[in-house]
């Protein structure tokens, strides 16, 4: 018997740990937030964050949340006092 044999056992059963393990969390994330990773499907747009002030990317406008994210706009209902405050900081 090859005295690497052993190691190249753990190995792969390390491998197979971590693989299964990676697994559980990505089934939990999508369990608890409800939208599948771009890598589940492969025709998703890249939605990686940009930084704060960065334009976005050409072609793509703004139009909301995307799709599966847990708000909603809602284009019949006028803004609270609330959200015009905030409306009128960010501008």
């Amino acid at each position: 018997m090859d005295a690497t044999a052993p190691l190249r056992r753990c190995a792969r059963l390390a491998v197979a740990v971590l693989r299964w393990t990676w697994r559980g969390f990505g089934m939990y994330g999508m369990a608890v937030t409800g939208v599948q990773p771009s890598s589940a499907n492969p025709a998703a747009p890249d939605r990686r964050p940009t930084a704060a002030g960065d334009p976005p990317p050409a072609g793509r406008p703004l139009a909301g949340p995307p799709p599966g994210h847990p708000e909603r706009l809602l284009p019949g209902v006028p803004l609270d006092p609330v959200e015009l405050g905030l409306w009128r900081q960010l501008s």
